[in-house]
């Protein structure tokens, strides 16, 4: 049975993995808020006590509706 071809490390770039706090200071949120969004969107990886997240994953994050009441026009 033939293995399929696999990327040699050289073809593979590492993806950049954010911390809570450094996702928090990107989206000016607190990091708790962040934590609630990941689990509200089903993003990040939770290592320990803390979650980790890719940069796809904060692109996902900083797309959120605008709340509270619609500016009168």
């Amino acid at each position: 049975m033939a293995l399929p071809h696999l990327p040699s490390s050289a073809d593979m770039q590492p993806a950049v993995m954010l911390t809570t706090a450094q996702v928090a200071a990107c989206l000016a949120i607190t990091p708790r808020q962040v934590g609630h969004l990941a689990k509200q969107h089903g993003v990040g990886t939770k290592v320990g006590r803390d979650w980790i997240f890719t940069e796809q994953e904060v692109r996902r994050l900083a797309i959120r509706p605008k709340v509270g009441r619609p500016a009168k026009n």
